[in-house]
């Protein structure tokens, strides 16, 4: 799913180990992830982590902050879904 700069509403549901992205009142992504505590090694942590897809390619969100943890993005191995934003 192609998410695109811009300010979204996450969640994660522990149960279910499930991630949303919201933008407004639209789902933008669904996807499986896995906590993972943070080591602060620093004052500030990262709102969020990518990775670059290959040499040149796209970014690929990995992991979202949710205050002393990482969801990490695809940990569950599901597939992600949802629409395209243009």
């Amino acid at each position: 799913t192609l998410v695109k700069k811009g300010t979204y509403k996450v969640s994660f549901d522990d149960q279910s180990g499930e991630l949303t992205l919201w933008r407004g009142s639209k789902l933008v992504a669904k996807t499986t992830a896995r906590l993972e505590e943070y080591k602060r090694t620093s004052f500030y942590a990262p709102a969020y982590k990518t990775k670059r897809e290959s040499d040149g390619g796209a970014l690929i969100l990995t992991s979202v902050y949710l205050g002393g943890a990482y969801a990490v993005i695809g940990a569950g191995g599901g597939a992600t879904t949802g629409s395209n934003m243009q």
